[in-house]
């Protein structure tokens, strides 16, 4: 067993562990009091958020720290100092990205000593050429400039927020990636699309979705779909609704009268259960497609490495030497530069430029 806290690095919303010696009290140890923690040999200001617990060493996994020392006045002072410098840098940004006309609103900056580096967070509706800007922060302070781009995902995750389920976003609280939500799972789950309770505050798709998701796609092959036909203990019908969390289905008996054609069927009213091969068999047949998929986007790297080598140079008369390489001889490059905000790969690079 070892002991954890819980922690926030530097003023950031999510709370991570931080590993302490069993010999350091608990009683120093109180929520809001600030520590000095490390990780990969560099020092992070922090403060506590949940207090020292007990807990297996095999769940200690991951991105966590390790603590140092409770905080000194005068590590107080440099953090105060320092979020008083990204303020400024904040402020100046924006100023100069106004005095360039450029569309783009920053939303956070971060300072790492360490690297030498000064990263800015801004959102803006479209691809921007930052390069001027770039020079006058780089004049200003210094150092090294990095502005990154984000969506509006990383924007909620930045300002943070509150969820519909009354809970701090998860987003800010534990997530280390975005998971990938789909409309397909909307509509599995009976949620409306456009309704505001399956949106976070960022306006796309709630990420919870994808927690339940797994049960549901379990429940959908327990269940018919809309439209089979069924053999239940009630008669022959055709189902017309499907309720997953309750396991019933609804369905429009052949031999009922037109007044009540409907009968609500349980799971275990159900005499043929065929179907559910054809869904396992539906599933089987899409999990093959896709890694079908994946296989041929992890061949094409080596294919086009392999048409690199095999290929040859070019030859032409412009030179009497055939020994000399051809002025236009061209090389392919799979490497990639990074200009105006964009990444554009590098198909072809000429050589030879002397006649």
């Amino acid at each position: 067993m070892v002991k954890v806290l819980g922690v926030k690095i530097e003023g950031n919303g999510r709370i991570y562990n931080c590993l302490v010696e069993q010999k350091i009290s608990s009683a120093e140890l109180r929520v809001k009091t600030p520590i000095i923690c490390r990780q990969e040999g560099v020092d992070f200001f922090a403060e506590i958020d949940r207090t020292a617990m007990d807990m297996p060493e095999r769940y200690l996994r991951g991105n966590y720290y390790t603590f140092v020392r409770l905080a000194t006045a005068e590590d107080q002072k440099q953090q105060a100092d320092k979020v008083l410098f990204e303020k400024e840098a904040l402020h100046f940004a924006a100023v100069n990205a106004e005095r360039l006309e450029m569309d783009m609103h920053f939303l956070q900056t971060h300072l790492s000593a360490a690297d030498n580096k000064f990263v800015f967070y801004f959102e803006a509706p479209e691809r921007l050429d930052f390069r001027e800007l770039v020079k006058c922060l780089a004049y200003r302070y210094h150092m090294r400039i990095e502005l990154r781009q984000v969506g509006a995902r990383e924007k909620a995750k930045i300002k943070g927020g509150i969820g519909v389920c009354g809970q701090v976003a998860c987003c800010v609280r534990h997530l280390e990636a975005f998971p990938q939500v789909t409309i397909k799972m909307a509509k599995e789950q009976n949620l409306a699309i456009n309704s505001s309770k399956s949106q976070g505050s960022c306006g796309r798709l709630l990420c919870c979705l994808q927690y339940e998701q797994n049960w549901y796609d379990e429940a959908s092959v327990r269940l018919p779909h809309l439209g089979y036909t069924l053999n239940t203990v009630y008669g022959k019908g055709v189902v017309k609704s499907v309720n997953l969390q309750r396991e019933i289905v609804q369905v429009r008996l052949d031999s009922a009268k037109d007044s009540d054609p409907w009968q609500v069927v349980s799971i275990d009213e159900i005499k043929d259960k065929s179907y559910m091969l054809a869904v396992k068999e539906a599933e089987k047949l899409q999990k093959a497609a896709l890694a079908q998929v994946q296989e041929n986007k992890s061949s094409q790297p080596a294919e086009r490495e392999r048409e690199r080598n095999n290929s040859k140079p070019a030859s032409c008369c412009c030179r009497t030497d055939k020994a000399q390489p051809c002025c236009a001889h061209k090389r392919e490059n799979n490497e990639s530069v990074y200009l105006a905000g964009k990444s554009y790969s590098v198909v072809q690079v000429y050589q030879g430029n002397e006649y």
